[in-house]
């Protein structure tokens, strides 16, 4: 069996998140993470160059919010995201929403939500969530 060194994986993992937490996800990951992952912000200034750093693999995490997956999708989308995981799902419970659209449309091997609401106000909300996590 080939054995691979730790430079030739190119797992690319996508946080999604309220602009809000951005910063709270980084620390957190940096602090639990053991300094195994290189970590990018594409939110705010600087962000032009976290695609970049992803895609020549010196990151590996890049986090952002609902606002840039719908504003930069096209661009995310050049990028083959392992995992993304989507902080305050139920964020985009409103099937007719830019927002939701843009997040189904989001490429990814894998996608988790994290929400503690995931029902508000009606079933719609709950099947739209459902909808969003079986694609």
């Amino acid at each position: 069996s080939k054995s691979f060194s730790q430079s030739q994986i190119t797992k690319k993992f996508l946080i999604v998140a309220p602009a809000s937490v951005l910063q709270q996800w980084q620390r957190e990951i940096e602090k639990f993470g053991q300094k195994s992952f290189q970590i990018c912000l594409f939110h705010g200034a600087g962000r032009q160059l976290a695609p970049e750093r992803i895609e020549r693999g010196s990151a590996d995490v890049m986090i952002t919010s609902y606002g840039m997956v719908q504003k930069e999708l096209e661009l995310l989308n050049r990028i083959d995201w392992c995992c993304v995981v989507f902080d305050e799902v139920h964020k985009i419970k409103d099937r007719s929403s830019k927002g939701y659209r843009a997040c189904c449309a989001l490429r990814c091997v894998k996608r988790y939500g994290l929400t503690g609401t995931v029902m508000q106000n009606n079933f719609e909300e709950l099947w739209c969530l459902l909808d969003w996590a079986s694609m």
